[in-house]
């Protein structure tokens, strides 16, 4: 009868499956949001492969315990659900290349016009930065145009790759290497490496181990000659 009750109350396997899921997607889009956010005002090279691992990687650890998921699914999704977690991460990223390009646009123009600091700070708050910087975008697209033979997102995601690896800090201001597009790709194939590393150490410290020997029972330990602490 309570096994009856238990296998009613832990649902049908594609109802447990379908919530695998909906957890998952939830979290490699929550994370990657949030870190997107923070790379604005900071960053460090490799936070996104580290936090989005052990997200989706102890995320997984939980689902597979409490919704008796298999791990080794659960492990093929997370990876995949990685490169989706990073998509989400560029889209930021992109947002941060435009607004960046803009407020280069409107400080340059600014300053070249003669205005004193106090009358740029005044524009600024006054939304002068749409009025000054109101063609960035188009300008951005040519530029990128030019140097990448691409437009759009995915143009402006090459553009990021050309212009080096960024080590940390504030997007504007912070530090980077100029390695170049193969070195954005080598330092993007790493990211994504040590998320899916990550995520397989995470489910694989989880896995149940076996016991090196048959296992006794207390009654079987209490029934031998001699049993007691110094047997």
């Amino acid at each position: 009868m309570n096994e009856r009750v238990e296998e009613a109350g832990s649902g049908p396997a594609w109802s447990r499956r379908l919530l695998g899921a909906a957890v998952l997607i939830a979290v490699t889009v929550v994370v990657p949001v949030l870190l997107g956010l923070l790379s604005w005002h900071f960053w460090v090279l490799g936070l996104f492969g580290l936090v989005v691992g052990s997200a989706l990687g102890w995320t997984s650890v939980v689902l597979a315990s409490w919704l008796s998921l298999d791990r080794r699914t659960l492990k093929r999704v997370a990876m995949l659900l990685i490169l989706l977690g990073f998509v989400v991460f560029q889209a930021f990223d992109d947002a941060h290349q435009r607004r960046a390009f803009r407020e280069v646009l409107f400080e340059t123009r600014s300053a070249s016009s003669g205005l004193s600091p106090a009358e740029i700070t005044r524009i600024r708050e006054a939304s002068g930065l749409d009025f000054l910087a109101r063609d960035a975008d188009a300008l951005l697209e040519s530029e990128v145009a030019i140097a990448t033979g691409l437009t759009g997102p995915l143009g402006r995601y090459v553009f990021r790759l050309q212009a080096g690896v960024r080590l940390g800090g504030p997007y504007r201001g912070g530090r980077g290497l100029d390695f170049g597009w193969v070195g954005g790709v080598l330092v993007t194939l790493i990211e994504l490496g040590l998320a899916g590393i990550l995520v397989s150490r995470a489910l694989r410290e989880a896995e149940p181990r076996e016991p090196n020997g048959p296992v006794e029972s207390p009654v079987e330990s209490a029934s031998r000659p001699n049993a007691g602490p110094d047997a």
